[in-house]
């Protein structure tokens, strides 16, 4: 169509059908109908049109958000509030919301070390707030927040008794909120706390909290426990035949036989769809195989397999998880028939996201190659390998293998032995290997000029937006300046730098990445201090820049970072991190909060 014929066929859409349309969609997309023509900016903006709003504004007047309150929120049925609200700012949000059902508050981390201009609603105002306005509420999720009580909690149910989800993620909980949970409101189908702590004394879940949340209809359940409780847990889990979801962090170092959890979950939850155990380890392949024959339907799985289960496992996944969409599997068996990794392959042909850590020997790089072969549809690859000094059989694997469609790639392999022409070819080789590349992370290897050299030229005419290399030692300021000519770049980070000097950021600033660049982290690894204030005059050219990391660089100071106020980089600079150095206090960044709200961390926590 011509754009008359389009502007035409766009104000000729009747009313109704457009505004019927647009109930279904989200802020962003709304937001973006607002710009097609001024019809649909007309219909789009009626206030009964939204249905969710996001709210993230920082220092907005009283009297816009009476406005806002008044005009949007008696429509809104889902509420995001992610920055810091006054109480007073929250009842005027929530006063008219009386059809809110859905309501999310993402606190500021709560450390010494960051601060914000406003200071947020308590938890006790939150919940008071709703349980005055939000009669209908039925999923309320709070994001690191301070301590939620059961006396709070039990309160906020009289008003609001239909809640189905609760979120408390990794906020401060009271165990006995568990059970009060479960008796405000029998109707419980998803349940979600990984932190569980009052004061300064670490908590658990208790038995009786485990066993009361297990007698509400549960479809997902989320929780972080101490080792001792996965006996608790497994045997809650035998009362939750519906369960979909199950998600356990013990939040140890090293994983622990517990293949009772795996036999509990076998043996009840035959309609399991995600289960994520990531640091509870397997001890027998007769648990995992169990898990494996009686839930079939499983799309999603993080799993931790000990020494002592057989690599024919690997075998078995693809024989009975013919759904599997995500995998992230770590190994600690020796890895060496071919056929084991080709048959997870055949079977699950439909990945999307594959996460393989092998932390014993791996030499079944053929099995590999036929693994990507068979996966069309992947788009996420991470791989942990521990190679000898000669990398470059995994990389070959992957080449000859031609993942083109794989968009986000992460290698950890041999610290000493990566192959600069391999990963060349890899980034772009005469067959075009990851023509869509765009993250890569390489974790381990040690990096020559060379090698970067090489990345930056074979990366050059490919969208590669996202770059994190480890064990930067050998990176030189030419190096740091060469990555600045990669067209799609908007992250850079750089780790264990030691070469690198103010020279280097004075030529990155010269090249696109003074526009386009929004992440940029450079970690000091040695006592060498060759960054000092100078380097901020070089910064403050950056326009995009909104997340900017110096780590471990004794000789910056308050004044170097006063250097950014007013500058091009303070206009969107969200996030700032100066750690590591005495000389750096909290006030370093008052001048750069006067139009805006700024995440400031200036020391390690």
């Amino acid at each position: 169509l011509t754009a008359a014929e389009q502007s035409n066929s766009f104000g000729s859409m009747p009313l109704m059908l457009l505004s019927n349309v647009f109930h279904y969609l989200d802020q962003a997309d709304l937001s973006s109908c607002c710009q097609v023509s001024r019809w649909w900016n007309q219909v789009a903006s009626r206030p009964s049109t939204w249905k969710s709003l996001i709210y993230t504004m920082d220092n907005m007047s009283a009297d816009r958000v009476k406005r806002l309150g008044r005009k949007i929120c008696q429509f809104i049925v889902s509420l995001t509030i992610d920055t810091s609200v006054s109480a007073m700012q929250l009842r005027i949000l929530l006063k008219r919301a009386c059809n809110l059902q859905s309501f999310t508050q993402i606190a500021c981390r709560f450390s010494k070390h960051y601060t914000t201009m406003i200071k947020g609603a308590t938890n006790a105002e939150i919940l008071a707030a709703l349980a005055t306005n939000c009669p209908r509420l039925q999923e309320l999720v709070l994001v690191e927040s301070s301590n939620i009580t059961a006396n709070g909690l039990s309160a906020f149910a009289t008003s609001c008794p239909q809640i189905k989800r609760l979120d408390v993620g990794k906020s401060c909980l009271s165990p006995d909120c568990c059970i009060v949970a479960s008796q405000k409101w029998p109707g419980l189908v998803s349940f979600t706390a990984f932190k569980l702590k009052i004061s300064r004394n670490a908590q658990q879940l208790s038995d009786a909290s485990l066993q009361a949340l297990a007698c509400c209809p549960l479809r997902e359940l989320m929780i972080g426990v101490k080792l001792a409780s996965i006996g608790s847990v497994s045997q809650a889990i035998l009362k939750c035949p519906l369960l979909e979801k199950f998600v356990c962090f013990t939040f140890e170092k090293t994983g622990s036989a517990q293949d009772q959890l795996l036999i509990s979950l076998a043996t009840a939850c035959r309609g399991l769809k995600t289960i994520c155990l990531p640091d509870i380890k397997i001890q027998t392949t007769e648990a995992l195989e169990s898990l494996l024959v009686n839930c079939p339907a499983v799309e999603s799985t993080t799993l931790f397999a000990g020494p002592q289960v057989l690599q024919h496992s690997l075998q078995l996944i693809g024989r009975n998880w013919k759904q599997l969409r995500e995998l992230n599997l770590t190994v600690e068996f020796e890895v060496s028939a071919n056929n084991y990794l080709a048959d997870l392959g055949t079977g699950c042909c439909q990945l999307k996201q594959l996460h393989l850590s092998f932390l014993a020997e791996f030499s079944a790089t053929d099995g590999l190659s036929c693994l990507l072969k068979s996966c069309k549809k992947l788009i996420n690859l991470k791989l942990i390998c521990p190679l000898p000094k000669d990398s470059s059989p995994v990389l070959t694997a992957i080449i000859s293998a031609q993942p083109a469609q794989v968009t986000n790639l992460y290698l950890s392999v041999n610290r000493s032995g990566i192959d600069a022409s391999s990963l060349a070819a890899l980034l772009a080789g005469p067959a075009a290997t990851t023509p869509n590349l765009g993250e890569f992370t390489l974790s381990r290897a040690d990096l020559s000029p060379e090698l970067v050299n090489n990345l930056v030229n074979s990366a050059t005419g490919g969208c590669l937006k996202s770059l994190q290399l480890a064990n930067c030692v050998c990176l030189t300021d030419d190096c740091l300046a060469s990555l600045g000519c990669l067209p799609c770049l908007i992250e850079i980070r750089l780790y264990k730098l030691k070469l690198i000097t103010n020279y280097g950021v004075l030529c990155l600033s010269q090249t696109n990445a003074k526009r386009q660049l929004k992440v940029l982290t450079l970690h000091n690894g040695y006592l060498d201090d060759n960054l000092t204030n100078v380097v901020f005059d070089y910064l403050a050219s950056f326009s995009g820049l909104k997340t900017l990391e110096l780590r471990f660089w004794s000789c910056l100071t308050d004044a170097g970072i006063a250097k950014l106020a007013g500058s091009e980089c303070a206009h969107n600079l969200t996030s700032l991190t100066v750690a590591g150095s005495a000389l750096v206090t909290e006030e370093a960044a008052a001048p750069l909060r006067q139009h805006r709200q700024l995440s400031f961390q200036y020391k390690l926590a």
